[in-house]
């Protein structure tokens, strides 16, 4: 099984912060969800993300889980504490992917392939490794991901994939 940098960055920084916060955790989580929480969102805002260096956007990752990690245990230690904080959370978590979806549609525009059934020959590579990286694991478990229920017409597997 093999996870790319980015999610493998997003592990660590969840496991790494979930060690720290169930052997040490107290108020101070509150403190750093407020700092950690709005700056990885920030930094990692969409029309801004791809600019940075690998580096940066990794520890970006990590940051993500920490705030994760943080949210669920304030949440559920000091919740008076923390219902002003998770709901502008939410709210920035909202704005990000209605961003994120912005930046990606507009990345297919003037294509010619837009309208077209199928996957486009500028995603087939990433649809043939989800396809793959979707039969391995099928085979581990020994099920179906799918459930036994046929694709929809147009998104049956690319040609050759």
């Amino acid at each position: 099984l093999h996870l790319c940098k980015g999610c493998v960055a997003l592990a660590v920084g969840l496991i790494f912060a979930t060690t720290i916060v169930l052997t040490v955790g107290g108020a101070w989580c509150v403190w750093a969800l407020a700092l950690v929480g709005p700056v990885t969102i920030a930094l990692s805002w969409p029309p801004f993300y791809q600019r940075l260096p690998r580096g940066l956007r990794d520890l970006l990752r990590m940051g993500a889980g920490a705030t994760f990690a943080l949210a669920a245990w304030v949440a559920g230690s000091y919740p008076s504490l923390a219902w002003p904080l998770l709901p502008a959370l939410l709210l920035l978590w909202w704005l990000f992917r209605h961003s994120r979806k912005k930046v990606i549609a507009a990345r297919c525009n003037g294509c010619p392939e837009l309208h077209a059934p199928g996957v486009c020959s500028g995603y087939a590579l990433q649809a043939a490794c989800a396809r793959a990286l979707e039969d391995e694991i099928e085979a581990r478990m020994g099920a179906s991901l799918a459930g036994g229920v046929a694709l929809p017409p147009g998104i049956g597997r690319a040609p050759g994939g």
